[in-house]
């Protein structure tokens, strides 16, 4: 056992975003553009007793490109259907001091259908089924294993029903919904032990499962 010690981490971070979203919709349609630009500078330093234990300076950069519609579709006189759906496109790059040079991309795509059916006045019955997206991105830090330096864009999907409305003649407000989920490559922070010999010199990742 060494004591006493002296352990101190230092993060540096500057990060800058530009976007931007268009949208255009006439009736009961709606198309639109999205864009992001991110630029991202970290600087880690860890020193023990005042000596470097260990450092790593990093630069990323990302864009993001998506394209997007929804249209509602009138089907009776109190039934109507709502489409939407939304495709992606995102370019990276990351390098660090580590020697660490990689510039995934990848392409992501969502949607739903939902179908909406008036029983009276302020009652509806209602169905969905969604897809949706989260990017992939890097686990930032240093002594990342080779295989956790990156993690890889998660997906969800959804089925649901339900009922919204009044009850007891308008003197109550509720909603009951019914909805199955299944996640694809869920993103979850946690951490590994890079030292078998410290219990100490672990790092936090986000990695899927």
């Amino acid at each position: 056992m060494f004591a006493p010690y002296d352990f101190t981490q230092r993060f540096l971070r500057d990060r800058r975003t530009v976007s931007e979203d268009l949208r255009l919709t006439a009736g009961s349609w709606l198309v639109g553009a999205y864009v992001l630009d991110t630029r991202e500078t970290n600087d880690q330093l860890d020193e023990f007793n005042g000596a470097v234990f260990r450092a790593l300076t990093s630069r990323y950069e990302a864009t993001n490109a998506a394209l997007y519609g929804e249209i509602d579709v009138p089907l009776a006189e109190r039934a109507r259907l709502a489409i939407g759906a939304r495709l992606e496109r995102r370019d990276t790059h990351y390098v660090d001091s580590d020697g660490r040079d990689q510039g995934p991309a990848e392409t992501m795509g969502g949607g739903h259908v939902a179908l909406e059916y008036d029983l009276a006045p302020g009652r509806m019955l209602y169905a969905t089924v969604a897809r949706g997206y989260k990017a992939g991105g890097f686990n930032i830090v240093a002594d990342v294993p080779a295989d956790r330096a990156r993690f890889e864009a998660e997906f969800l999907s959804n089925v649901e029903a339900g009922f919204k409305g009044s009850v007891l003649d308008g003197r109550a407000h509720g909603a009951f919904a019914a909805f199955y989920m299944r996640r694809q490559d869920q993103q979850v922070a946690t951490s590994t032990q890079l030292d078998p010999r410290s219990e100490e010199h672990t790092s936090e990742l986000q990695s899927p499962i």
